[in-house]
């Protein structure tokens, strides 16, 4: 089963990212795979792929010329790049062989998008341009799909608010929150509803790798 991003979001990426172009190191992989991925994203117009067969230890220390920029690597590379990510500031998105729902999770909370192997090569695409303008992407190798995206309607979010939600896209429990941010366990519950009414979602592990907005108000926890 193959997947499909969703036509309006898609367009609405594309759009945004013609604006200008986005760049892409591609990690390294064989080369039938190397030659696709370049194939593929250097058919359009909006994307530059500026590196490939990057490994691990380039990536982690690549320096962006233009913004922005995205970083397409292998499970076995993911791991040694995620910990230095935000050193370089460029999105990444990794390229996994069957990834189950549990992985995907886990790399979202990470700030990372997941796309499976066998996936519709559109959803590389999709999951570059969507990463270009800050969101996240998983799909399954059975079509599973779940993005991550600030809404366009941009809730305004109180300073704690920004702060605990930062907690929870990163994967805390409820009773991590409370003990990062020194706060008890019923504020944490008052602030995880306030939350899903603002970001429509029912549960709170539907914020799970949402990406943040930059708020000069907001302090760093994470």
């Amino acid at each position: 089963m193959r997947s499909s991003p969703s036509s309006g979001a898609y367009q609405s990426d594309v759009a945004e990212c013609s604006r200008r172009v986005v760049d892409v190191v591609i990690g390294r992989f064989e080369p039938l795979v190397a030659h696709g991925l370049a194939g593929v994203l250097g058919a359009h117009v909006g994307v530059r792929v500026v590196a490939r067969d990057v490994d691990h230890r380039q990536i982690a220390v690549f320096e962006p010329r233009e913004w922005p920029c995205v970083a397409i690597v292998d499970e076995q590379v993911s791991r040694a790049v995620l910990p230095w990510r935000r050193l370089g500031g460029m999105e990444l998105i990794v390229l996994a062989d069957a990834p189950q729902r549990a992985d995907g999770m886990r790399l979202l909370a990470a700030g990372a998008s997941c796309v499976a192997r066998n996936a519709a090569l559109a959803e590389i695409t999709a999951a570059v341009y969507l990463a270009a303008n800050g969101g996240r992407l998983f799909v399954s190798a059975r079509g599973e799909r779940i993005e991550r995206r600030y809404p366009a309607w941009g809730p305004v979010l109180t300073e704690r608010e920004a702060d605990v939600l930062r907690c929870f896209s990163a994967g805390c429990s409820y009773r991590d929150v409370a003990d990062v941010l020194r706060i008890s366990m019923s504020t944490v519950r008052t602030y995880a509803e306030s939350l899903r009414q603002k970001f429509c979602v029912p549960r709170t592990r539907d914020l799970i790798g949402m990406p943040v907005p930059s708020d000069p108000y907001a302090s760093e926890i994470l």
